[in-house]
């Protein structure tokens, strides 16, 4: 949570220019927060369900702009360092050069952080968690899971290599 109270303009409920961030202008404007009726119960809420918030929100704004595009999805597990892989994706997107595997294998970089390989929140300490927060973030992120675990149930034109 902010350490001062966040001001907003009670005509829009939105925020505005923080004055505790009058040295650092650029941290505040890359803050994202709900405007309208929802601001006042979003600002309300924990660090862990703002981020629930946001990550539903930016899925949901995603989704609307490609819903009907043509999706490609694969696993980044099965394309690390995989040529064969490499090449069938070659073909798919029609790429005309082509990397020899030397120069395809020379491309990775080893990855610093690594991420949670599931959505139940193992990346952090989810025993600290109380369960009423487990299942706010799981009802605010609710799109975002559903996506998540069956995309094929919302892209018309999805391809899962």
């Amino acid at each position: 949570m902010f350490k001062n109270t966040l001001i907003s303009s009670k005509n829009c409920e939105i925020t505005g220019l923080q004055q505790y961030y009058n040295n650092d202008i650029s941290h505040y404007f890359g803050r994202v927060t709900p405007v309208g009726k929802n601001f006042k119960a979003w600002y309300k809420k924990s660090s862990r369900l703002k981020i629930a918030w946001y990550m539903n929100t930016t899925i949901k704004s995603i989704y609307s702009q490609i819903k009907n595009e043509k999706i490609y999805l694969f696993n980044l597990k099965k394309a690390d360092q995989n040529y064969k892989f490499y090449l069938n994706l070659r073909n798919i997107f029609k790429i005309k050069k082509k990397l020899s595997k030397s120069d395809f294998m020379k491309i990775k970089k080893k990855s610093l952080l690594r991420g949670s390989n599931d959505n139940k929140f193992n990346n952090k300490n989810i025993n600290s968690w109380k369960n009423k927060e487990i299942k706010s973030f799981s009802k605010i992120a609710n799109f975002y899971f559903k996506l998540y675990k069956k995309p094929e149930k919302y892209f018309k034109k999805l391809t899962i290599i």
